[in-house]
C-alpha cells in the first residue's frame, strides 16, 4: 500500500512522463549524457569490461568515463536491458522514475523503524523523495539516485543499537553502492553518517 502510494505521487508529480516512457525524455543535453553512459558501460562490460572507463569520446583521452560521474550501478543494473534489447529511452525513464520511488520506500522504512508510526514513515517519503529539488534536476539521472541513503542510515542504527558488525558491514556496503551510483551524495553522505554516529553516541 505504502510502495503503490509512492508510485502513484511519482507517476503525477511527472505526468506525463508515464504515457511517453519509451519514446520520449526530458528536453535537456544531460539525457544524451544519461544515455551514452549508459550503452558505453553495457557495450564495455561486453565486449572490453578491462577498458570500461576508456570511453569513446575524446580520443585519444583515456579513463574518460571517470571524467563525470561514472554512475557504475545504474550502468550494471542497465545493461541486461540493454543486451536484451529494451528501448534505450524507456530503460532511461525507469532509471529516472525507479529511483524517486526506491528511495521514497527507503526513507519510509527508515522513519517507521525510528518513530514506529506508518504517517510519519509516509510524511518522511513525501519530503525525501518529492521535494522541489529532485524535480529542478529531473534530467540529472546520478541525482535522482538517492536509493542507498536511507539504507545506510538504517543499517547505522542497527549499528549504534546494537553494536551489529552485521549492521555496520552493510551500512559500508550501502555507502559503496551510494558512491558509485552518485559521487555526490556518497560524499555528503560519509560525512553526514560521521555526524549523526557522534551525536548519538
Amino acid at each position: 500500500g505504502v510502495t503503490m502510494t509512492f508510485v502513484i505521487v511519482t507517476a503525477v508529480m511527472t505526468w506525463p512522463q508515464v504515457l511517453v516512457l519509451k519514446t520520449h525524455a526530458a528536453e535537456h543535453q544531460d539525457v544524451f549524457f544519461n544515455l551514452w553512459r549508459l550503452r558505453w558501460i553495457a557495450h564495455a562490460i561486453a565486449t572490453q569490461p578491462a577498458e570500461l572507463f576508456d570511453g569513446n569520446i575524446f580520443h585519444p583521452e583515456s579513463g574518460v568515463l571517470a571524467f563525470s560521474d561514472a554512475m557504475l550501478v545504474q550502468g550494471l543494473l542497465g545493461a541486461p536491458l540493454f543486451w536484451l534489447g529494451v528501448p534505450p529511452v524507456l530503460v532511461h525513464n525507469l532509471w529516472l522514475l525507479g529511483p524517486v520511488v526506491a528511495s521514497a520506500v527507503g526513507i519510509a522504512v527508515l522513519a517507521r523503524h525510528l518513530t514506529g508510526s506508518t504517517a510519519a514513515s509516509i510524511a518522511a517519503g513525501m519530503v525525501f523523495a518529492f521535494a522541489p529539488y529532485r524535480f529542478e534536476h529531473y534530467m540529472h539521472m546520478e541525482l535522482q539516485w538517492t536509493v542507498w541513503i536511507p539504507w545506510a542510515f538504517w543499517a547505522l542504527q542497527g549499528t549504534m543499537e546494537n553494536g551489529s558488525w552485521r549492521s555496520g558491514l552493510l551500512m559500508g556496503g550501502f555507502v559503496a553502492l551510494q558512491m558509485a551510483s552518485s559521487v555526490y551524495y556518497g560524499v555528503f553522505l560519509i560525512m553526514l553518517l560521521g555526524a549523526v554516529a557522534a551525536l548519538q553516541l
